[in-house]
């Protein structure tokens, strides 16, 4: 693996375990206690199991999820993405029926790469527009406070 650059970590990651749903490249691509730095709990196990989840957790409420890289940009150990996120709301999510609609949102994500695996990220995604469009607009209030 030597020679391969932050950023190809990265991608590869985006498009091989999010958009092609190849957790099998998990243990290869994510650190075992990788930390993702949310400003808020989403329940969800630390570590490389957390992945797993949310991975599985989003591609069982979206069909055809696909993330799309807008940019992409790196310097030593640290990648900033940013991208939109596409599927159809078929299943499950937030409590929420499927609406069967398309789902677009935008988001931006700084990945830490260290020995070719990504050891922590720090995200930011439009939750508002993402409960709207998952008819979920009445759970704004409980964001808000």
């Amino acid at each position: 693996m030597q020679g391969v650059d932050p950023a190809t970590v990265v991608g590869r990651y985006i498009e091989e375990c999010w958009n092609r749903g190849r957790l099998d490249l998990i243990d290869e691509l994510v650190a075992e206690d990788f930390v993702d730095h949310l400003p808020y709990d989403d329940g969800l196990p630390d570590g490389r199991a957390g992945v797993i989840a949310t991975i599985r957790l989003l591609r069982m409420a979206f069909a055809n999820l696909h993330i799309q890289i807008e940019d992409m940009i790196a310097e030593d150990d640290r990648v900033v993405v940013r991208y939109l996120l596409r599927g159809t709301h078929d299943g499950p999510f937030l409590g929420q029926p499927p609406t069967l609609g398309q789902v677009m949102i935008n988001g931006m994500v700084i990945y830490r790469v260290e020995d070719h695996q990504i050891v922590d990220q720090w995200s930011m995604i439009d939750a508002v527009d993402l409960l709207q469009q998952v008819g979920a607009a009445d759970r704004l209030t409980a964001l808000r406070s």
